[in-house]
């Protein structure tokens, strides 16, 4: 059984069992680190409801989300060309009890995201954001603004330069 598949298993085992939490956590049926690798597969197959189903019972396993596993969600969402799914893991990140701090596959999964769904207006404004904010937009960011503006038309991407150019 895959390891995805086994992941999935537990979590929809885990809540009807009357164990506690402290039970789950001493059986330690799977590590943060494997969670969000299934996160990252069921993206890669295009299985949004699994990731979420991961994702969501993280803290039933006696852990709580880390950067990765909102990257993952974020990446996992944009894969499956749901940037508003994406969108909304990212602002969760942004207001996560930890308050993490989005990093460059934090902003490359969003802008995925916006390409994987030919979302130039948002890739655009997003792109603008990053800028405004003084945050370094890498080469994978920037490539994931053409890609988006690119399936919007020619002339999107021309926005997408001029936007650097700024």
């Amino acid at each position: 059984m895959k390891l995805l598949d086994r992941i999935l298993k537990a979590c929809r085992v885990i809540p009807k069992t009357k164990k506690t939490l402290d039970e789950v956590v001493q059986v330690s049926l799977f590590s943060l680190s494997e969670m969000n690798l299934a996160i990252s597969v069921a993206g890669k197959e295009g299985r949004l409801k699994d990731a979420i189903a991961v994702f969501e019972n993280i803290p039933t396993m006696g852990y709580q989300p880390d950067i990765k596993s909102f990257n993952n969600m974020i990446w996992a969402a944009g894969h499956c060309g749901q940037d508003d799914v994406a969108y909304r893991y990212y602002q969760d990140l942004l207001h996560s009890e930890q308050r993490f701090i989005p990093n460059a596959f934090t902003y490359s999964a969003l802008m995925h995201a916006y390409a994987r769904a030919k979302n130039a207006e948002k890739a655009l404004q997003f792109l603008r954001t990053l800028l405004s904010m003084k945050e370094e937009v890498n080469l994978v960011v920037f490539g994931a603004a053409m890609n988006a503006c690119a399936g919007a038309g020619q002339d999107r991407v021309s926005d997408a330069m001029w936007i650097l150019d700024q």
